[in-house]
């Protein structure tokens, strides 16, 4: 679900615009990242970020990847990525096949010696 300050298909662009202060809107200069194919953009989950329309016959792709500490919980009792993998219950850790673990510090530590 989108936040309320965007369109409920995210086709306006401009919406971000009607939350922010007069100072904030003198202040606020968007910046494109223009990707070539194949390339990537990395981002954290607060920044204001969007696309506009596709507006080629080919599709636009994307890929969302959401990294978390070990040992973080669920914090509720709904599906939390689709309506496909399980279920992880309010108060269980986030672990398994969709919230794998990607890092741990001690195996820095293997590769150093």
């Amino acid at each position: 679900m989108p936040l309320p300050i965007t369109d409920d298909n995210f086709a306006d662009m401009e919406s971000i615009k009607n939350i922010l202060t007069e100072t904030e809107r003198s202040n606020f200069k968007p910046t494109p990242s223009l990707l070539k194919k194949g390339e990537a953009s990395f981002h954290h989950p607060l920044t204001v970020h969007g696309s506009y329309a596709n507006r080629t016959d080919k599709p636009r792709r994307a890929c969302v990847v959401n990294y978390i500490a070990d040992g973080v919980k669920s914090d509720s009792n709904e599906p939390l990525l689709s309506q496909k993998e399980p279920i992880v219950h309010k108060g269980c850790r986030m672990e398994g096949q969709f919230f794998p673990i990607v890092y741990k510090s001690q195996w820095a530590q293997l590769i150093r010696t």
